[in-house]
C-alpha cells in the first residue's frame, strides 16, 4: 500500500513487529497507534508505543494515537 501512495497506516499493535517501525518510518507516512490493552493502562501504553515510533524516525508529527475504544474498553 504504501508502494502505491497510502498516507497513514493504521497499526493496531502499535509497532509490536519491530519491521513496521523503520517502513513506516521512511515511506514518510503518518503512523496511527492503537492500544488494545486494558483502559488503566492506555496513557502509558500509548506513550510508549509514541515513544517507539520517534526512536525508528517517525517525526512526533506523523504519530496519531488511539485509545481502542470498543476493543477490551467501554
Amino acid at each position: 500500500a504504501l508502494e502505491h501512495g497510502c498516507a497513514v497506516v493504521n497499526d493496531v499493535s502499535s509497532l509490536s513487529d519491530p519491521a513496521m517501525g523503520p517502513l513506516v518510518a521512511s515511506s514518510g507516512a503518518t503512523l496511527c497507534l492503537m492500544q488494545w490493552g486494558p483502559a488503566s493502562t492506555c496513557g502509558a501504553d500509548l506513550v510508549a508505543a509514541a515513544d517507539r515510533a520517534q526512536r525508528v524516525g517517525i517525526g512526533r508529527e506523523h504519530i496519531w494515537v488511539d485509545p481502542g475504544v470498543g476493543f477490551g474498553k467501554n
